[in-house]
């Protein structure tokens, strides 16, 4: 069976993805993959394939295309309408487990004074549900949360995150919604002159 995979192969996550995915084709399967990493690709690919695993959500005539196809569907990550049709399946993160998980490894670490959740954007469901996860596990602490006021990682933002960062009970846990915010969050430390992990642990 022919199955196209689209990822983005710039991202470490999918690069990992990627490589389970073909250490049990290669176990339990007979998969002839090609990779695709763009929605034009991927349109490409569908008319030839007998199966498509994405975690690029497709552009409507992609979606269009795949949906007509009837060709099984694997969206990984994602809720977008195509997923919810027959011959679709998603598979998501348990969201609200991974802050949690995130907590449990910071109470290894010691004892904090408060814990603080750094979202992506503000209207984001699966950073909400890491917020809910992540700060849900801590007890008798000092909980805050930091929306953002401008586009995350400019320079508004990171003033404000700053600004967030110096007003919490040191020594502070602070979880990030993903890893490029945790970067967000070291810049602004480093802009407050924060010490990290001393006062701040990201």
């Amino acid at each position: 069976r022919s199955v196209a995979v689209a990822v983005k192969l710039s991202d470490a996550s999918w690069r990992d993805f990627l490589m389970g995915f073909f250490d049990y084709a290669k176990r339990k399967t007979h998969w002839d993959i090609r990779v695709v990493q763009s929605a034009d690709e991927l349109q490409r690919a569908v008319s030839g394939c007998q199966g498509v695993v994405t975690g690029i959500e497709p552009d409507r005539k992609t979606q269009a295309l795949l949906a007509k196809s009837g060709t099984p569907l694997v969206a990984i990550g994602s809720e977008w309408k195509l997923a919810k049709m027959s011959h679709a399946v998603c598979i998501r993160n348990d969201n609200e487990d991974i802050g949690r998980f995130c907590a449990h490894y910071f109470q290894t670490l010691g004892k904090f004074a408060s814990a603080g959740f750094v979202h992506s954007h503000e209207n984001d469901d699966w950073s909400e549900a890491r917020r809910r996860g992540f700060l849900g596990v801590f007890r008798a602490i000092e909980k805050s949360t930091f929306i953002p006021v401008a586009e995350p990682g400019s320079d508004k933002d990171i003033t404000a995150l700053a600004k967030w960062l110096k007003s919490l009970s040191k020594p502070a846990a602070v979880m990030a919604a993903w890893d490029m915010r945790a970067i967000h969050v070291l810049r602004a430390c480093r802009l407050a002159r924060q010490k990290v992990p001393g006062q701040i642990a990201v």
